[in-house]
Parts: structure tokens; sequence; C-alpha cells
């Protein structure tokens, strides 16, 4: 492969504007999962507000991002990335997976690359 080719395709990604979204939402998603697998863990209920108003948060992000974008491909993005990160959060929280499981992560990072 060409630099050329690689300088294009990251150029093409990073102005993406459903690629930001699904960033955004990604990053509010993840805040609220990882809040409320603390008030499950916890029952303290600022985690459940945090994580309640966070999803609150996630529609009307949705909404906006929906209006110049294609759903499948903000979806795609966001289900990705969130499957990626929520992995993340869950062995930062001390869950532990599976070789299959990892293999499933990276398959679904490969499928966002090539979208």
């Amino acid at each position: 492969m060409s630099n050329e080719w690689i300088d294009g395709m990251m150029n093409t990604k990073f102005n993406d504007e459903a690629l930001r979204w699904a960033v955004l939402m990604t990053a509010i998603e993840s805040v609220s999962d990882a809040s409320l697998k603390q008030y499950a863990r916890t029952d303290d209920p600022k985690f459940l507000v945090l994580g309640e108003s966070a999803y609150l948060g996630q529609g009307y992000v949705l909404q906006l991002a929906l209006r110049n974008n294609k759903l499948g491909i903000v979806n795609a993005y966001w289900n990705g990335m969130t499957n990626i990160t929520n992995g993340l959060i869950g062995i930062a929280m001390g869950e532990t997976y599976t070789g299959y499981q990892i293999a499933g992560i990276g398959l679904i990072t490969a499928g966002i690359l090539l979208l």
C-alpha cells in the first residue's frame, strides 16, 4: 500500500462527521454503562442518577447525529466503539474475557476500520 492511499484513508476517516458523532456517543454511553455497573455493585444512588442521566443525554445526541448522517453508519461506528470501550472498562473494573471474546472484539474493530 502506498503512503498516499493510507493518508487519504486516514483523512477521510478523521473528517467523517458520523465518526465524530459516534466518538461522542461512545464516551457518553461508556460513562453511563460504567456508572450503572458501579451502581449494581454498590447500590449507591449517585451512580444510578449519573448512568440514567447520561442515557437521557445520549438520546438527544443521537438525534443530532442522525440529522445529516446515515443511521446504519452512525450506529455501526457507535456500537463497535462502545463494545471495545466497554470491554476495556470491564477489564479496568476487574472483569476477565476468554480468548474467543477478545477475538470477537478484535473482529468488531476490524469491521469499523472497513466502514
